[in-house]
């Protein structure tokens, strides 16, 4: 499904996606136990993920994955994980919303086959 979003100021955009996303996932969850969401880094979605963090998602059934990821180290300041970490990711482990084992940031030293490995498990 393909959602056309246009005309819009881009934080008004960042609450349009964040809430496309939320009613993406309640919506797998209804057939689903649980779900994997593929994030992908850049400045440009800090917003909408900034926007997912005051929305209600029962965390506990969404495994984040990274859909790109730099082979660098997940502390490395060029990191996509860094980016999602700060802006979504830490705060909902901080309040308890999303349990810590459900981040599965990509470890460049497990390589590609590893990280697939272990999305196999949960998507």
């Amino acid at each position: 499904m393909v959602n056309l979003i246009y005309g819009l100021k881009k934080e008004e955009c960042d609450k349009k996606v964040a809430t496309i996303i939320r009613d993406n996932i309640l919506r797998i969850l209804q057939k689903k136990k649980q779900i994997v969401l593929g994030l992908v880094g850049g400045k440009s979605v800090a917003g909408i993920y900034e926007e997912l963090q005051h929305k209600t998602i029962p965390w506990g059934q969404v495994h984040i994955f990274l859909a790109d990821e730099r082979i660098v180290s997940v502390n490395d300041k060029e990191s996509n994980f860094q980016l999602i970490n700060q802006t979504l990711i830490q705060e909902l482990v901080q309040k308890g919303i999303l349990p810590l084992k459900n981040v599965h940031p990509f470890d460049y030293k497990q390589g590609i086959i590893g990280y697939q490995k272990q999305l196999e498990v949960y998507g």
